[in-house]
């Protein structure tokens, strides 16, 4: 194992009536879609890097962060002959516009997706199980309302 690779993100959420659609993002040159995520700066926090990967690669600016656990995946990536494991965590919040503007140089597409559509994209099953557990967090944080 080479290193560990640490990113953090946000499941973004919007809320229409009943009905939550999920942002889902595909990145360059990869076939898999996943939430707007990306590597930590130097001094940054978990959230502040979740925060700023939003506005990078998504222009939406104002999100609000549910007091929820952060989410977090690991798995392994294998270049050539060197494996590193890979660790996303991610924050659930709440935008109020679903406007987009994607970074075209790192986003290939985007789209609003019910929870039912994510499930169906992913290809990872760990993917599957974040979903399912920004589900429970999202129904429980409603439940509360």
């Amino acid at each position: 194992m080479d290193k560990k690779e640490q990113c953090y993100g946000v499941i973004l959420v919007y809320k229409e009536h009943e009905d939550m659609f999920l942002l889902l993002e595909r990145k360059e040159k990869k076939d898999d879609w996943t939430f707007a995520k990306g590597h930590t700066e130097e001094g940054e926090t978990p959230l502040g890097t979740a925060l700023r990967e939003v506005e990078e690669e998504t222009n939406i600016k104002e999100v609000k962060i549910l007091d929820t656990p952060i989410i977090y995946e690991e798995y392994e990536i294998k270049k050539e002959d060197r494996t590193k494991l890979k660790n996303n965590g991610y924050f659930i919040g709440y935008v109020h516009d679903k406007t987009v503007q994607i970074e075209e140089k790192e986003i290939q597409s985007y789209k609003w997706v019910t929870f039912e559509e994510a499930v169906n994209l992913f290809q990872r099953e760990i993917r599957k199980n974040i979903l399912k557990k920004a589900k429970e967090y999202l129904d429980n944080y409603e439940s509360k309302r």
